[in-house]
């Protein structure tokens, strides 16, 4: 979790036990700000990093942002 001395709060937990970018895999959270994070990781060995943006919804909950993309996934290609 980036910053290191910002706990997430519960729902956030609860959305990145959802993703499967920690389920296997080492990833990184990078908080924003109070209402956005992006979620960064491969999801598998061989794959290209890709990232998942997620905000605050009104409730209190955590979901996928709204960007327009397919499934939110944006890969990125490192050295390639």
């Amino acid at each position: 979790m980036v910053p290191a001395n910002r706990p997430a709060p519960p729902a956030l937990r609860s959305a990145i036990v959802d993703c499967n970018h920690c389920r296997e895999r080492a990833f990184v959270m990078v908080l924003i700000d109070d209402r956005h994070g992006i979620m960064a990781g491969k999801l598998s060995a061989d794959a290209d990093l890709t990232s998942r943006m997620l905000e605050l919804q009104k409730g209190a909950s955590w979901s996928e942002a709204k960007s327009g993309v397919e499934g939110n996934w944006e890969t990125i290609t490192i050295g390639k």
